[in-house]
């Protein structure tokens, strides 16, 4: 048995839900789905810093550890933005004891200390206005040796 909505039969409908999917697929556009980001978008960037003081307060480390660098980005339309990024951060001679959070930009990084690649998930709702690091995975970088 088909139910029938405004004339049309539920198979009908079912093949319209399948055509508009892959025309969203063709385009490469998804509703909801994500999509490469500038990783020098201004946006990205406060989401990457955001992830960071997220980060550096998670982190059982003597040292802060601030952004280096952002390498690829995505966004994602939820309610609100959802970001992905993968950035580096890296430690810095600034002890969590003696400085704080705020102040981490004038510290500067340690060149023997440890760096982290991160991928992070920041999810943002700019009217509320509300900021979440959902997920994050971190990995030391290895060092190259000389």
């Amino acid at each position: 048995m088909f139910w029938k909505i405004n004339g049309m039969e539920t198979h009908d409908l079912l093949r319209c839900a399948v055509v508009l999917a892959l025309v969203g697929v063709s385009i490469g556009q998804m509703p909801g789905g994500w999509e490469n980001a500038d990783v020098d978008n201004n946006d990205v960037k406060k989401a990457a810093n955001f992830a960071t003081k997220q980060l550096n307060s998670r982190f059982d480390d003597v040292h802060h550890h601030k952004l280096v660098k952002i390498y690829e980005a995505q966004k994602q339309v939820v309610s609100g933005m959802k970001y992905k990024v993968l950035i580096e951060i890296a430690a810095t001679t600034c002890k969590k004891s003696e400085v704080s959070l705020n102040e981490v930009e004038d510290c500067d990084v340690d060149i023997s200390g440890v760096r982290k690649l991160c991928n992070v998930v920041v999810w943002v709702q700019v009217w509320i206005p509300r900021a979440e690091l959902t997920e994050f995975h971190c990995l030391e970088k290895p060092q190259l040796s000389e």
